[in-house]
């Protein structure tokens, strides 16, 4: 599942690129838009570039849901510390609630923008920390992949 949230974030986040795109082509068309008053053409600009931060909120939702459910993982894992799993639960929830605020309610996203973000920095931080400094617990690694403690097999 939370690799499927990933996929759909990513492919959410690419589609989003091509409204930057669009301000490209207005305000570098050359002749193909003289037609069109340049002011036009610039609010066009802005809008679609507003559009991108509301496209870049959509794929977030999806980032946010699979934090979730990564801190889960972590935390059931062994592998890692158990903290860094609830760490990285707050940090999807701290996702969720800036994209749902910039979607739902502008002016709440700005009230709490950036510091809604910040215990995502802290989770996200220390997962990448423990696995810069620490890594993974190689013991409980090579147990899981022999088997669990009664001899069946994790993937049985």
């Amino acid at each position: 599942w939370m690799t499927g949230f990933n996929l759909v974030q990513t492919a959410v986040l690419v589609a989003n690129k091509t409204t930057l795109v669009l301000p490209l082509l207005l305000l570098v068309s050359g002749g193909r838009l003289a037609a069109v008053p340049v002011s036009q053409q610039q609010a066009l600009a802005y809008l679609s570039i507003q559009t991108h931060g509301i496209g870049f909120g959509i794929g977030l939702l999806f980032f946010g849901v699979a934090l979730l459910l990564r801190g889960y993982l972590v935390a059931r894992s062994g592998f890692l510390p158990r903290l860094l799993g609830p760490l990285l639960q707050v940090a999807g929830v701290s996702y969720l609630v800036n994209s749902l605020a910039l979607l739902l309610a502008l002016s709440l996203a700005r009230a709490l923008f950036p510091a809604v973000l910040l215990p995502a920095l802290v989770g996200e931080a220390a997962l990448c920390g423990w696995l810069l400094v620490k890594g993974v617990d190689s013991r409980a690694w090579a147990q899981r992949a022999r088997g669990t403690p009664d001899g069946r097999r994790i993937d049985a």
